[in-house]
């Protein structure tokens, strides 16, 4: 039974390593791009909020989260309005 735990660890290190690297790459979004993406995953973001990650995981997620109060004005050192491309 200790295998199968440490297995599915693993896999969700590797899943988590994964999916902070694909995070990552959406903060180099341009702006107009970024607006354009985060609607789509939004409600995948919250989801994957609700349940356990890994720390670096949870950091990229927050810095996606910043960057969305910025971007469309959340905050309030952000734009009003919504990027325009």
């Amino acid at each position: 039974m200790q295998s199968f735990h440490i297995s599915i660890s693993t896999l969700q290190d590797s899943w988590s390593d994964l999916l902070s690297s694909v995070f990552s790459q959406i903060l180099d979004f341009p702006d107009c791009k970024f607006g354009v993406a985060i609607p789509v995953l939004y409600s995948s973001i919250c989801d994957i909020l609700s349940v356990q990650t890994a720390r670096r995981f949870r950091e990229t997620l927050a810095s996606v989260m910043r960057r969305i109060g910025t971007t469309y004005g959340i905050t309030s050192n952000g734009p009003a309005d919504r990027p325009k491309c």
